[in-house]
């Protein structure tokens, strides 16, 4: 199950632009926004004071043993400029506008020049990773909010792509086979 939806029905093609799709997608109660995406994956949001490095998955399959298996969240962004942080919260965002905190760090540091972090882990048999099963791309929007501990909130939009391809491998290694 994607956690975002495109607003036009399947037959719309995005936009593209030497390379990157612009897309639209319901996210934030119904809101639209547009995402840009390239074949590698959705671009990274960036802010006046910061700039996604990474959203995406980090797995730890063993082979043949899905109740061994999990997977975590990952994040990282860096700073245009120096600043001590109060906290960063991570949330996943669902087509309703609803949020699912995945991350809060209150005590968060830069280490080697950017910040670093990830969910508890998941586990690969609950039905919260039924989309690791389904056939196809599986999408996310991540709302990252970074509070510095002098100055306002930011919050960025940031996707997640994960290929079907990496799905299927994922599969392969959970049912014992070689990949």
């Amino acid at each position: 199950m994607p956690c975002l939806t495109h607003r036009r029905p399947c037959s719309h093609r995005p936009t593209v632009f030497v390379g990157v799709a612009v897309s639209a997608f319901y996210a934030n109660g119904g809101n639209i926004v547009n995402m840009s995406m390239s074949a590698a994956g959705a671009l990274p949001a960036e802010s006046e004071d910061y700039k996604v490095e990474t959203a995406g998955l980090d797995a730890s399959l063993k082979s043949g043993d899905p109740a061994g298996s999990h997977y975590n969240w990952v994040f990282s962004f860096a700073p245009k400029r120096d600043a001590a942080l109060e906290y960063v919260l991570v949330d996943k965002v669902h087509p309703d506008g609803s949020l699912e905190r995945v991350l809060d760090d209150r005590a968060p540091v830069f280490r080697d020049g950017s910040w670093y972090g990830r969910s508890v882990e998941q586990c690969v048999e609950c039905e919260a990773a039924a989309w690791m099963y389904t056939v196809g791309d599986s999408l996310f929007l991540f709302r990252i909010t970074v509070k510095p501990c002098a100055g306002e909130e930011t919050v960025m939009l940031q996707p997640a792509l994960i290929t079907g391809e990496s799905k299927a491998h994922y599969g392969r290694v959970l049912a014992g086979q070689r990949s």
